[in-house]
Order: structure tokens, then sequence, then C-alpha cells
């Protein structure tokens, strides 16, 4: 027989809300900053959080979102911007 230590947290309903609400909160901090590192990792939260009778649907969505539309705004730069700056 086992004891619980003090840092163990059961994988059930609560950690998997803890993904879902990290996985909302690193896709809206990515709309505004660095979205190509937060984007990912709000992705990588909700599918941390996918079990029966949670849905990180919500992050998970912006956190592709937030992913492309920071991937087309690099490619952008690279185009339009890199090549007008030894001008």
């Amino acid at each position: 027989m086992t004891l619980p230590t003090e840092n163990h947290q059961p994988d059930g309903p609560l950690t998997s809300d803890k993904h879902a609400q990290s996985s909302v909160f690193f896709a809206l901090l990515g709309l505004f900053f660095l979205g190509f590192i937060f984007g990912p990792i709000a992705i990588m939260q909700a599918n941390k959080a996918d079990q029966p009778g949670v849905a990180a649907i919500f992050g998970r969505t912006l956190g592709w979102y937030v992913t492309i539309i920071w991937l087309i705004l690099a490619a952008l730069a690279a185009l339009f911007i890199l090549p007008n700056l030894g001008n």
C-alpha cells in the first residue's frame, strides 16, 4: 500500500479543467504577444485536457487560429519587409 504524497494530483476533471483554462489563457495571450509560441502551447494544454466531460474546444480552436495568423504575419513580413531592409 502506498500513501499519496503532497504533490500527487490525480488525473481527473479538476486537473483537466485547469488544462482547459490554461489553453484559453495561452491562446488569448498569443493574440497579442508571440502567438507562434503561445498558440502551440495553448493547443498542447487543450490536448492534455481531453477527457470525457471536459471540453477544451475553444482553447484548441483559438490556439490554432493564433498560430496560423502569426505564421501568416511572419510570412508577409519576410516577403515585404526583409527585402527592403537593404535599401
